[in-house]
């Protein structure tokens, strides 16, 4: 990674915070991005921005090559989860979590993708969610949304090519993160015994039998950056430890 620019979006916390930070460890210069403000990470810079505004994409990434000389890598992070039940779903519910995460994710991927073209090539990785895949009752405009992530990450791969520019996404599953918390607690309110009963039943179901790390999905968007995956393009990459569907 060393010599690597690489943006990371939703990098204030969770699977954003802990991608920009093994990133920057391998050596890339981490240019993070989210809508809370936070310190830079060390040797790279901060740009706090919510990605519904989509008209600050394109300057924030700006700045960002401005800064750093040139973008060879885009992690789009950064997402909204509504729990609500398919029948109890309003259009500004709705609106709201496409906004972020496929119509923002589509804009600055085009953004992203003409600063790596610049500087020669590059690299991006989309998050989906096996909740695209296999669907989520209580998170319908959520799966819905991450299913549309994997599509436009299969056109992008074959738009951007001759740019010289990758396209990936990543599937986590049942990941520990305070996104994955909030669900627990939102199964309780809608009857679950408690959010650990909860988090057992899901342990359960899982063939290796625990809930993942942040850090463990970030290793895998780490290779998918790195010039290591140089021949994959295109792929939805799942990390669910054996769970098809979460």
């Amino acid at each position: 990674m060393e010599g690597k620019v690489v943006a990371v979006t939703g990098a204030a916390s969770g699977l954003g915070a802990a991608c920009a930070q093994l990133l920057g460890e391998r050596g890339a210069t981490v240019v993070g991005i989210d809508r809370s403000p936070a310190p830079p990470p060390p040797g790279g810079s901060w740009e706090t921005l919510d990605l519904a505004d989509l008209d600050g994409i394109a300057p924030a990434l700006g700045r960002a090559v401005a800064r750093h000389g040139r973008l060879d890598g885009l992690v789009n992070a950064a997402g909204v989860m509504d729990t609500r039940r398919f029948d109890q779903t309003a259009p500004a519910d709705f609106d709201r979590v496409f906004a972020v995460n496929i119509r923002a994710a589509f804009f600055l991927l085009q953004a992203a993708a003409a600063e790596m073209a610049r500087s020669g090539g590059g690299s991006a990785v989309l998050f989906s969610s096996t909740a695209g895949r296999v669907g989520r009752p209580l998170a319908a405009a959520y799966a819905a949304s991450k299913a549309a992530t994997v599509s436009l990450v299969r056109s992008t791969a074959v738009a951007l090519a001759d740019a010289g520019v990758r396209v990936n996404a990543v599937s986590p599953g049942l990941i520990e993160t305070p996104m994955l918390q909030d669900i627990r607690v939102a199964r309780t309110e809608q009857g679950a015994e408690s959010p650990e009963a909860v988090r057992a039943e899901w342990e359960r179901r899982v063939p290796l039998g625990r809930l993942g790390t942040p850090a463990e999905v970030a290793e895998v968007v780490a290779f998918l950056v790195s010039d290591a995956s140089a021949y994959v393009t295109g792929e939805d990459l799942g990390i669910h430890g054996g769970l098809q569907g979460s």
